[in-house]
């Protein structure tokens, strides 16, 4: 698992003590009240188990990637209030490596259940099995970064990097990323509805995320409403609107995303030389 820059100095972990924790120390593993014991270890700020552990200035624990995107809300402050405290605090975070094997043993042991507990030995599963890189944009994605939320949508879409094919989630990531206007992402939910994947088929909602797509940059976009209008085999259309067409097909090839794929290219472009329409 990767660990944040602040580790690099070696300096001896701060001892993390949970917001709600009644005493410092780990809670004895005699306490029954799994619900109680839970909320000793959930992140101030997500409320749930942090997926990456890690330790504030403030001394307590926090789910790295929650914390992280709390810091980017802030500013570029050199200074910022505790989520917990409201006092002033540095940005330097550490990992709660201790934090976070206690909870695995306690999960580990039955004494902290529930679906607090599945959901974490869930995440962690998935995490131990991408790769590093699809780890850290897992991370972005987390943070809200939409490019993130794109590519781990796809790894989900596709089955890569580690990921388990799961059209749920993928359907979910990209719909983040697309309410940051994220031009292919939008074109990627339009994909999912022509295709009927993980859902009914809809050629008229596909045509819609298509046209989003296109009008926010996507190159691919923009061939796959052309498509729809020059073939009507896509079931939008009763016949071809070369005019409509045309236009898109000629649009895709000014926008900035170059998202499309040799195969959309290659039939824009036969289309457009066909029909007159081929800018050199």
């Amino acid at each position: 698992m990767s660990t944040s820059a602040g580790a690099d100095n070696q300096e001896p972990e701060p001892e993390a003590r949970p917001g709600k924790r009644k005493a410092d120390g780990p809670p004895s593993e005699e306490e029954d009240d799994d619900g109680d014991l839970i909320k000793e270890y959930l992140c101030p700020i997500t409320q749930e188990l942090p997926v990456v552990f890690c330790t504030a200035e403030d001394g307590h624990c926090y789910d790295r990637w929650a914390f992280e995107k709390w810091l980017q809300q802030q500013g570029g402050a050199s200074q910022v209030k505790s989520p917990m405290t409201n006092e002033m605090i540095g940005r330097r975070i550490v990992p709660a490596l201790q934090a976070r094997n206690a909870v695995e043993r306690l999960i580990n042991k039955g004494i902290i259940k529930g679906e607090g507990a599945r959901k974490w030995t869930q995440v962690q599963a998935e995490l131990a099995a991408m790769t590093e890189s699809m780890r850290k944009t897992y991370g972005n994605a987390v943070k809200g970064q939409a490019k993130a939320q794109r590519v781990f949508a796809s790894a989900f879409r596709d089955g890569t990097d580690g990921v388990e094919k799961d059209y749920g989630k993928a359907w979910e990531w990209f719909h983040k990323a697309a309410a940051q206007d994220d031009p292919t992402a939008c074109a990627s939910i339009g994909v999912f509805y022509m295709n009927g994947m993980g859902r009914d088929r809809d050629p008229s909602n596909a045509l819609v995320w298509m046209t989003r797509s296109a009008m926010l940059g996507s190159e691919h976009g923009a061939i796959c409403v052309g498509n729809y209008y020059a073939d009507p085999s896509y079931r939008l259309f009763p016949a071809p609107d070369n005019v409509q067409a045309g236009y898109w097909y000629t649009k895709s090839l000014r926008l900035s995303q170059k998202d499309a794929g040799d195969k959309n290219r290659e039939k824009r472009d036969a289309w457009l030389k066909e029909h007159g329409q081929w800018e050199s």
